[in-house]
């Protein structure tokens, strides 16, 4: 028996077959590792951390987005705290709960900042709606216990912010260009959803306040009845100033505002933007909205802009119905962003939230996007959401995206509602989605995707069944062995990362570090995974490889052993090769049968395969029908 590893300095390592290999050097594998951790990086880098610069007016234009413009619209907002509902911030501004004094408008522009206007005394909350069509500017809320001075620390509540903003962006736009402000009053109302986190809830509502712009040429008479609407929510949750939930949308969609008031003297539809409160209550602002605005009514797509943390990237994880937004969005986007895997987590309810999509998809019936950012998601819905942490360009990459978004869906010709819903009944025409490192996304329809699903299912299917004909009973019972190598692969590593969750609120100080840093979860939950996920499929390979030596050992008697053993090592790789190929298979036909969008990763690993074997029996057939003309000719 030869030694098992050889002196030093000879290049090479003979197992205990006797069997030589190469001996690598530890240059050669750090190398390996280096490149593989180079790859991984920039592949994140683009998919996540790769930003546009921060444009302002002098770089973006007149009628660019400009994200100095909307942080300025975020700090705004976040500077007067917590503004929940029934809070002195939200509340007060809103519901007009206490006295209404107005003062000078130079007094109190040159002290404080704040545009208002020199009306009179108000308190009745009923003439809220004549004040804002007569005055929309002169609302200025103190407390009725604080005597008035002109040095009193008064601050611009977030609905007077916007609305203060919405005048500007009335009085800027170009002159074919119609924006009309609407201070809407929600009445009572009740809010019962079928599905998703307040499903077998009836939530009650009353005396909610919106802002809605809308935005239409004023020469299309058209588009006052077909509208595109992009939403978003002013109030917070009562712990958080909310930067990111939702200061930072509002902020873009202000932006969005002012530069589609610069376009849509082209436009073919109307765009309304509506900021509304009442979300975080239960999505209510929007379920108002939906059901006692005339508005409503005239709306054929709907956009939401949501945060479940704060800058970064933001990502489409919810797309259609109907396919014709997320299409849209695929040709003009700067920075396409969207991954059907999200979509498909969030529908399945393993996370419990919900957000204003929800509303104008099942009660309004409508199609359309909804947006999130999800980047330090450990701050959502606590003190620390604060505009500290906004990455720079995360405003600028989605108001980038939107306003391409708009220019090229508000000048075409939406279908009207029910040509929308007949082709949605179908359900051959919800699109797949995801993008490719941020800089491309591919869109497809359900109808391909079938055709597409079907055809590598059929060709697998003829690829598996040739392959064990031609193999008889021993390679069914390889195939049959391989594939426990996979289940084993899988139990083990489950078996491994699983408990970890269990062990972490016994000894850490968090039941979820790895929410706050997400590396974490290399290395508490995908080292232990990986570990066994080796040791099963390593199981795996020993009960294979002790079958095959078996089964061969009449076979190849004749051979020399150090032949033997490679020909073995080699069918037991093969065999394990094609079981990874079988996972991906069962995967493919279940996704398939669901119509589940995420399929689309399995179908990945069975295409070359499956198109290999294509062209190779068309390329058989042919050479079979050259030759068989041939022999004809000949015998002629």
């Amino acid at each position: 028996m030869p030694p098992r590893n050889s002196p030093p300095g000879n290049a090479e390592v003979v197992n205990s077959s006797g069997v030589k290999y190469p001996k690598r050097s530890a240059l050669v594998w750090l190398a390996l590792f280096v490149v593989i951790i180079y790859f991984s990086w920039a592949v994140h880098y683009y998919q996540f951390d790769n930003m546009p610069a921060p444009l302002g007016a002098d770089h973006a234009g007149k009628r660019g987005f400009f994200e100095v413009e909307a942080i300025r619209h975020v700090r705004a907002l976040t500077q007067v705290g917590p503004h929940s509902i029934g809070s002195d911030a939200l509340d007060d501004a809103l519901q007009f709960s206490h006295m209404v004094i107005i003062v000078p408008v130079s007094v109190v522009h040159t002290a404080y900042g704040c545009t208002v206007g020199a009306y009179g005394l108000l308190s009745p909350k009923e003439q809220l709606s004549w004040l804002w069509h007569t005055q929309p500017l002169a609302v200025l809320l103190v407390h009725t216990a604080m005597p008035f001075s002109t040095n009193l620390p008064l601050t611009c509540f977030p609905p007077q912010y916007v609305l203060a903003e919405a005048e500007k962006i009335k009085k800027m736009a170009h002159w074919e260009v119609d924006v009309q402000v609407d201070f809407f009053h929600a009445k009572s109302g009740a809010n019962r959803m079928v599905s998703g986190l307040f499903v077998g809830k009836t939530l009650i509502y009353s005396d909610l306040y919106h802002i809605i712009l809308r935005i239409l040429p004023k020469y299309a008479s058209e588009a006052e009845d077909n509208a595109i609407l992009v939403s978003s929510h002013i109030d917070t949750v009562f712990s958080t100033e909310g930067a990111g939930d939702c200061s930072s949308c509002v902020a873009v969609m202000l932006e969005l505002a002012r530069g589609v008031s610069q376009w849509a003297h082209g436009f073919k539809n109307a765009v309304i933007f509506l900021f509304n409160t009442g979300e975080e209550e239960g999505l209510n602002g929007a379920h108002s909205f939906i059901t006692q605005h005339p508005w409503s009514s005239t709306i054929r797509m709907a956009i939401d802009l949501e945060a479940m943390g704060i800058g970064g990237k933001s990502s489409i994880f919810q797309a259609g119905p109907h396919p014709l937004a997320i299409e849209n969005f695929a040709k003009a986007a700067k920075y396409p962003n969207g991954q059907i895997v999200s979509q498909d987590i969030f529908s399945s309810g393993v996370i419990k939230s919900a957000t204003d999509f929800q509303v104008y998809q099942e009660v309004a019936g409508l199609s359309g996007l909804d947006f999130a950012y999800t980047d330090n998601s450990a701050v959502y819905h606590t003190k620390n959401d604060k505009l500290e942490l906004l990455k720079p360009g995360s405003l600028q990459h989605l108001g980038d995206n939107m306003l391409a978004f708009l220019l090229q869906t508000a000048p075409s010709n939406l279908p009207k509602g029910k040509a929308m819903e007949a082709e949605e009944k179908t359900g051959h025409e919800t699109a797949i989605f995801f993008d490719i490192l941020g800089t491309y996304m591919v869109v497809y329809r359900q109808r391909f995707a079938n055709l597409l699903h079907n055809s590598v299912i059929m060709q697998s299917i003829l690829i598996w069944v040739t392959s064990l004909l031609m193999g008889g009973y021993p390679a069914a019972v390889s195939l049959a062995l391989s594939c426990l190598s996979v289940i084993l692969m899988w139990i083990f590593s489950l078996s491994f990362s699983i408990p970890v969750g269990f062990l972490l609120p016994l000894i850490s100080s968090s039941p979820v570090p790895f929410v706050a840093n997400p590396w974490l979860v290399v290395g508490l939950f995908a080292a232990p995974a990986f570990l066994g996920a080796l040791t099963g499929q390593h199981l795996g390979y020993l009960i294979l490889h002790s079958y095959l030596s078996h089964a061969s050992s009449k076979r190849m008697q004749n051979l020399p052993p150090v032949i033997q053993a490679n020909v073995i090592k080699f069918e037991a790789e093969r065999w394990l090769f094609k079981a990874g190929f079988v996972q991906w298979f069962v995967l493919l036909m279940v996704g398939n049968y669901y119509k589940i969008g995420s399929s689309y990763v399995a179908l990945v690993w069975l295409v070359s395969p499956a198109f290999a074997c294509k062209f190779a029996i068309i390329t058989f057939l042919a050479w079979v029908t050259r030759n068989y003309d041939s022999k004809k000719r000949i015998e002629i």
